[in-house]
């Protein structure tokens, strides 16, 4: 049943924005470390999604270079972050190969929780503008999105009036920027 799971995914997703921001609130105010609470929760997280037997690295010597989280059996790390730059991506690379990370781990994972600031394209768009991208950003409105947004996971065809929020959708979105409706049909 694609809905269900695509309902579930958003459901996870929703729940980890949540989390997103109240780490980001209380990590500011000094309440906790936003980074050893997002260890601890991350590591039961991703073994109960994949089965993993993820350890958090950092128990045993602190602050493990360029990973976290790690699957030895597996050879998985993970870094998990909620800073939100493109040199994250970078510094841990390179701190990778300068403490050999390869030879325990054959993939490493960046893990990035960030909050999201927007829910249209045009709020996204502005997003990436402020942030600042090194690459051209151009973008679909999905029809899966659209339909979801209005109809939720009900597997059944839009009402009329339901196909008018549809539309208008749409239209907004290609009025914000969009250059078409992805559909996600090969």
């Amino acid at each position: 049943m694609p809905f269900q799971r695509q309902h579930l995914a958003t459901r996870i997703a929703d729940r980890l924005n949540v989390v997103a921001s109240q780490l980001k609130t209380r990590s500011r105010a000094s309440f906790t470390d936003s980074n050893h609470t997002l260890e601890f929760l991350m590591v039961r997280f991703f073994n109960a999604l994949f089965g993993w037997e993820m350890v958090n690295l950092n128990a045993g010597k602190a602050n493990f270079p360029a990973a976290d989280l790690g699957d030895r059996g597996r050879r998985i790390a993970i870094q998990i972050t909620s800073e939100e730059s493109s040199s994250k991506i970078a510094k841990t690379t390179n701190t990778a190969v300068e403490h050999r990370l390869d030879k325990q781990f054959d993939q490493l994972i960046i893990f990035f929780l960030l909050t999201v600031d927007w829910t249209t394209l045009g709020e996204y768009l502005d997003h990436v503008v402020r942030r600042g991208s090194a690459v051209n950003v151009a973008s679909f409105v999905g029809a899966t999105t659209v339909r979801v947004h209005v109809v939720d996971y009900d597997d059944r065809p839009p009402t009329a009036e339901e196909f008018v929020r549809m539309r208008a959708l749409v239209r907004t979105a290609m009025e914000e920027g969009a250059l078409g409706v992805g559909s996600s049909l090969i």
